[in-house]
């Protein structure tokens, strides 16, 4: 199914604009409630996107493949994809097999949008995941299974704006994660070990905290394996 239409058949939106979505959506990201810091994209990064993609720039995930480097979100926890940045190096080609660097092996039927600091993925359904197409996805750590938010693109970029990502992702924290997170680069994140689906959430503060490449840290959590030593920067 043609990117464009995702929005339309998850959120009933209505039909695309006639004008590039970019400044509605900016105006989300501009009075979100939660902390969204928008990366500036390179003009031909952002043209390079919107054509690999086959999206619009009248959609909100033309908006923000095609007019963002990506967005740091709620002090680094959620981390969504745009067409790169020196922030947050892995564009959202790069994240789905359509860039120079292959991030990791691409999920079948399904579009990367957004990794979060301790290795969850979020994707938008093609038809390879359980669901509408358009419908967004959580790979949840607890369980290990991709799991539907009831929301399309346009819906979770409204989420990210004024959504409880907190409330969300509360039995993953620990207490000072942000003291962690501070100083770590967009594309590396924190492999915990017990993992979240083999303990109680109280205990995870208990688990050991290792810095990872994402994409080392993606694989450790879909192979259920601890990474190699050595493997961390």
């Amino acid at each position: 199914m043609p990117l464009d239409d995702w929005d339309d058949e998850a959120d009933d939106a209505a039909p695309l604009p006639a004008a590039p979505a970019w400044p509605e959506v900016e105006g989300w990201l501009r009075e979100a409630n939660n902390a969204v810091e928008v990366l500036p994209a390179l003009p031909h990064a952002g043209v390079e996107a919107l054509n690999a993609l086959h999206v619009d720039e009248r959609s909100t995930l033309g908006a923000i493949a095609g007019f963002t480097g990506g967005l740091i979100v709620d002090s680094g926890w959620l981390r969504v994809l745009g067409s790169g940045h020196a922030r947050l190096p892995g564009s959202i080609l790069d994240w789905n097999g359509l860039g120079q660097r292959r991030r990791v092996a691409t999920v079948a039927g399904a579009l990367i949008v957004a990794h979060d600091l301790i290795g969850g993925l979020f994707a938008v359904n093609a038809g390879g995941l359980p669901g509408e197409p358009g419908e967004l996805h959580h790979f949840s750590l607890e369980r290990r299974r991709w799991e539907p938010m009831s929301m399309g693109y346009t819906g979770f970029i409204r989420w990210v704006c004024d959504g409880d990502l907190a409330g969300f992702s509360n039995d993953l924290r620990w207490p000072d994660w942000e003291d962690d997170a501070e100083g770590l680069g967009g594309d590396q994140g924190l492999h915990l070990w017990p993992p979240p689906w083999a303990v109680a959430a109280p205990k995870l503060v208990d688990s050991a905290r290792r810095i990872l490449p994402m994409d080392e840290l993606v694989q450790a959590i879909f192979t259920g394996r601890p990474p190699p030593p050595g493997s961390d920067d």
